[in-house]
């Protein structure tokens, strides 16, 4: 069962490259790292399908939504121009992001023996 749970996660890998997908041991489930959200699926077949659906296509065109008018201070309105250091949604995307692997990182912390156990 190792060869062929090994094989699939090689072969999502190969299908999603720069995704982390793994296999839980405990929960016996496949797992998919996405930018702003953890997917997962009892099957490899199923995770494609989740990552297909989640992820743009290659070559698929954005459409970019224009932002949302802001006001001044004087209570007039004004569109909002887009700063260098990006959108706040791509900020906030960044900083769950990082909430999520320091999760992931500090959660499975306990699951490495502090000592040889030999």
């Amino acid at each position: 069962m190792h060869l062929d749970i090994d094989q699939a996660l090689d072969d999502l890998r190969h299908a999603f490259p720069g995704i982390c997908v793994w296999h839980g041991e405990f929960s016996g489930s496949l797992w998919a790292l996405l930018p702003d959200r953890l997917v997962e699926a009892r099957t490899a077949a199923g995770l494609a399908r989740q990552l297909h659906a989640a992820l743009p296509r290659p070559g698929a065109q954005v459409i970019r939504r224009p932002l949302p008018p802001t006001r001044r201070p004087d209570g007039t309105w004004t569109t909002a121009k887009p700063t260098a250091a990006g959108s706040p949604h791509r900020r906030d995307l960044a900083g769950r992001c990082r909430h999520v692997v320091r999760w992931l990182l500090t959660s499975c912390s306990h699951l490495t023996p502090a000592t040889s156990l030999s």
